[in-house]
């Protein structure tokens, strides 16, 4: 809140989005190709306007009627926190090795945080802010959904998506397995393309959602189970290469409690105490290392 409701955070957020960021992204996101309004996405995606708009009018105010706006919105709700992070983490640990990083801060370390390219760095990708790969993958994501928006557009789509995505990852963990991909410090458990699959499960859950929504209270009951039988299975069987192999199967728990609570919202999920968590939930994660 403090950067759209205090006089520092407007005049940052001003001189950021005016003299840095919309240089080099917004002038992509404005070519002829890419420039188009947004109100027909909002519409078909179904997006809440409160979320977006300073105030829910119904209709899209002009500064955000471009997907450059957009983006902008959504850079400005991620980076000042996690740039706070960074800063604090190398306060409170200095130049020296340590846990994150192993080897010390460098100048490529930082530079690829700030710009959240670090996912693609193995050096960088989770050893300057904690926990900052979720961070990076979130953010390649961003740069991909232009292409999603305009191809996964229906149910179907959306299931070949997930399958194309499901198969990446096993070719992941087959690489890594036969060494044909890096292992260098868990690099592929954290790296944006390993975790394309969760995204997509997102996405066909939105779809599914869509297309067969009748709500019911058993269905919605039985889902919740679901995804907790295979949370406990998982954390009870052996399995091989477990922890890679948990970013899908968590994935698929959450796909399920998240078709769960689209059918009803279980007061012991769905409550003033939860939401409130989620609200500061990003801070929480970014602070909870320390």
């Amino acid at each position: 809140e403090w950067l759209y409701n205090s006089l520092i955070g407007r005049i940052l957020c001003n001189f950021l989005i005016k003299r840095m960021f919309s240089k080099w992204y917004g002038y992509y996101q404005n070519t002829r190709w890419s420039q188009r309004k947004i109100s027909s996405f909002v519409a078909t995606f179904q997006i809440s306007l409160d979320e977006y708009l300073p105030e829910a009018s119904g209709t899209l105010a002009a500064p955000y009627s471009t997907f450059n706006n957009f983006f902008i919105r959504r850079f400005f709700r991620v980076a000042p926190m996690y740039y706070f992070g960074l800063a604090i983490y190398f306060i409170v640990r200095g130049l020296q090795s340590h846990q994150w990083p192993p080897h010390g801060y460098n100048l490529e370390s930082i530079l690829t945080n700030l710009s959240f390219i670090h996912g693609w760095f193995p050096n960088s990708i989770n050893y300057v802010v904690p926990g900052g790969w979720s961070i990076a993958a979130e953010m390649s994501f961003y740069l991909l959904l232009p292409l999603l928006f305009k191809w996964v557009s229906n149910f179907q789509r959306s299931i070949i998506l997930l399958i194309f995505t499901t198969l990446i990852f096993i070719g992941i963990i087959i690489g890594s397995k036969f060494n044909y991909l890096s292992t260098h410090h868990d690099f592929l458990l954290y790296w944006p393309v390993t975790q394309l699959s969760t995204f997509a499960m997102g996405i066909f859950a939105y779809h599914l959602v869509s297309k067969y929504g009748k709500q019911s209270k058993r269905r919605g009951a039985y889902s919740l189970l679901l995804s907790l039988i295979i949370i406990l299975s998982f954390l009870t069987l052996p399995l091989p290469n477990k922890t890679m192999i948990g970013i899908y199967i968590f994935s698929a728990a959450y796909f399920f409690m998240l078709i769960g609570l689209s059918h009803y919202s279980f007061k012991w999920i769905v409550n003033p105490f939860f939401c409130r968590i989620g609200m500061v939930s990003y801070s929480m994660y970014i602070f909870h290392f320390l």
